[in-house]
């Protein structure tokens, strides 16, 4: 669902669904060079569980 922008004045309305043309290619960039696989896991895998 997408929210309604409330305002009176056009200009407003505007810049509110200006929000659409927003890209994060380089903030998702720089959060997946955090990825450090199974040595950054906090918790266990139940795949690597053996009986």
């Amino acid at each position: 669902f997408m929210p309604l922008a409330k305002s009176s004045q056009p200009a407003r309305v505007h810049s509110n669904t200006a929000l659409f043309n927003l890209e994060l290619d380089e903030d998702v960039a720089r959060l997946d060079a955090f990825d450090r696989a199974k040595a950054g896991a906090i918790s266990w895998n139940p795949v690597d569980v053996t009986e």
